[in-house]
């Protein structure tokens, strides 16, 4: 789908159970204090969106700070903390464990 208007009924019901289910895992995970979420469509043409869980300071995963450099304004887009794939996975991981234990 590339227009965020071509959604059906029912994926646009589907998105309020998503969106529950994400600021769940998030406050669970991440104690945010704010959540961006941002809907860009200029390279990945499909309708898709970004969540950011916005802090101030700092969490933490394994020991790697997870800064939010832009806190309290917007979102510091060109700050990111590099993970290395098996890092990576070890995140998803839990935050997929977090999503089931519902």
């Amino acid at each position: 789908m590339q227009a965020f208007s071509d959604l059906s009924p029912a994926a646009f019901a589907d998105m309020q159970v998503a969106v529950a289910g994400i600021e769940r895992v998030l406050k669970a995970k991440v104690a945010y204090e704010k959540i961006n979420y941002l809907m860009l469509m200029m390279v990945d043409r499909d309708v898709h969106f970004h969540v950011l869980p916005r802090y101030e300071g700092a969490r933490e995963h394994e020991g790697t700070p997870f800064p939010d450099t832009g806190w309290p304004a917007a979102p510091a887009l060109g700050s990111a903390v590099a993970l290395d794939d098996e890092a990576v996975a070890r995140l998803a991981g839990d935050f997929a464990a977090e999503w089931s234990a519902a």
